[in-house]
């Protein structure tokens, strides 16, 4: 039973206390050979009382001081939150891609944790960027209808807010144009902050800026006694796709002139037709492209997710030498995808297939997360209670995310876009994808593992599960539509 008992406790503490586990085995022998023992030598005697006061109460003091044996007692002292904004996973080597964008990200990936199924809660960035940190999509806390002065009041519940109270220093940098309108709630939040870049979108390319003030905050901002949460937010590889590094990536004919995705997308003359039609919910009209323009566009996109890279490798290096590296969460992840007529259009926010909401997500923290890959569907709203668990904090009850940690997939995960004149909503609930198209009351259904494009909607198939995922959908939109925020 002794010995039982050393071992279930030792199984609770966290990897890499040897030596205190040698002390646990110690004392737990101690307890079988001074007490266990020679009672069942003793078969028919009687209890020896003296001997199980004196070596049990030693027992319990010992394994009350361990401080193997506190709950979660091996906790980082820094975390870094990265979001690669409108990064694909099946660019990335560590996804399978052939060609070598990544090599810093695989590295990491290779040493650490590795989410095959992640998602984010939008396809677009302002719904799926606060769901990282509020635990909720826009079907609840509604951030695509609100101001940005209205935006503020959601950040009581924000995982900075926790974090901060808990006594983290929280700092971020943020590159996107998007988000900068938004400064009030991330200043409400983090105790330092800084948007690089402009407010608009003239500037090619922002790499070195956020690099180059990341930098700065390692050397000026951080505590480096206490603990740390810093948000960092990499605009590229969003186009226009202008990496100042030419990798090689394209071996075609270059194009006569460089073609524009967002003049391919049709976003433009959509927003003009909406003038006169307000009511009309189709989706854009792309151009027309030969492939070869095509193959060039995807490689200068590819070029940017390697320049990113470097610059990752970068912030790996600044940390080593810092010394803090080893005391250092690092997750990286993206906030949706981008579409190269995958699915029939350019760029992200109108749809909701895969190529714009399905994301990396990687975990790495040097000697403390055995390195392995998981395909459990997660979501970016589970970030918050999988970030407060890793850090030893309790996770708030009201939260609608979950530790992804603990998680096996099964669970149904929302997600929705609210961009130019499309709503759509859906979930993915194991294998199945369910999207709605509240705009035109269209229906899909998708079993991803054999139709991983999406090309086959499943939504009137007989054999199809339709009703059980339908049952499962509305209890879903029940759960998060219309909810109050967590306070």
């Amino acid at each position: 039973i002794a010995r039982q008992n050393t071992t279930h406790l030792v199984n609770e503490c966290q990897a890499g206390k040897s030596r205190r586990r040698e002390w646990l085995d110690l004392t737990g022998d101690l307890w079988f050979n001074r007490f266990l023992k020679p009672r069942q030598q003793a078969r028919s005697g009687a209890l020896d009382m003296k001997r199980l006061n004196r070596y049990g109460f030693f027992f319990i003091i010992v394994i009350a001081l361990c401080p193997a044996c506190q709950k979660q007692t091996d906790v980082p002292k820094h975390v870094f939150f990265i979001v690669i904004g409108t990064l694909r996973p099946d660019h990335l080597g560590c996804y399978g891609y052939s060609v070598p964008t990544s090599p810093t990200i695989d590295r990491l990936a290779r040493e650490g944790v590795v989410f095959t199924n992640a998602y984010a809660t939008s396809s677009n960035t302002l719904e799926s960027v606060f769901s990282f940190f509020n635990c909720s999509t826009a079907l609840t806390n509604n951030v695509h209808v609100h101001t940005p002065a209205e935006i503020k009041f959601i950040s009581a519940g924000s995982v900075q807010k926790y974090l901060k109270r808990a006594g983290y220093r929280t700092l971020a940098v943020i590159s996107n144009p998007w988000l900068k309108a938004y400064q009030d709630y991330f200043q409400d939040g983090f105790n330092h902050v800084k948007f690089v870049g402009s407010k608009s979108w003239g500037i090619p390319n922002t790499t070195d800026l956020v690099t180059g003030t990341v930098s700065d905050f390692l050397t000026t901002k951080l505590d480096r006694k206490g603990k740390n949460f810093f948000f960092i937010y990499y605009l590229d590889p969003h186009d226009p796709y202008r990496s100042p590094v030419d990798y090689g990536f394209f071996s075609g004919e270059l194009p006569r002139k460089a073609p524009s995705i967002h003049e391919l997308s049709g976003e433009d003359e959509l927003r003009v037709r909406l003038k006169a039609e307000p009511d009309y919910s189709g989706l854009p009209t792309p151009g027309t492209l030969s492939q070869n323009d095509l193959d060039y566009m995807v490689s200068q996109y590819d070029g940017e997710i390697r320049y990113v890279d470097a610059h990752i490798e970068k912030l790996i290096d600044k940390l080593r030498a810092m010394k803090i590296l080893d005391d250092s969460l690092i997750i990286i992840t993206s906030d949706h995808g981008e579409e190269f007529l995958d699915n029939g259009l350019f760029k992200h926010g109108f749809q909701l297939y895969d190529s714009s909401i399905r994301i990396p997500l990687i975990f790495y923290w040097k000697d403390h997360l055995a390195p392995q890959s998981k395909d459990a569907v997660v979501s970016g709203m589970d970030m918050p209670p999988t970030i407060l668990a890793a850090c030893g904090l309790d996770v708030p009850a009201a939260m609608l995310g979950s530790d992804i940690f603990q998680k096996n997939g099964e669970e149904p995960i929302p997600f929705c876009t609210h961009y130019v004149n499309q709503y759509q909503r859906g979930m993915r609930m194991g294998k199945w994808k369910l999207i709605e198209n509240v705009s035109t009351d269209e229906m899909m259904l998708f079993d991803m593992a054999s139709d991983p494009g999406e090309k086959n909607n499943l939504f009137t198939d007989p054999h199809a599960p339709r009703e059980e995922l339908l049952k499962s959908y509305k209890r879903l939109l029940a759960k998060h539509v219309i909810r109050k925020n967590v306070k």
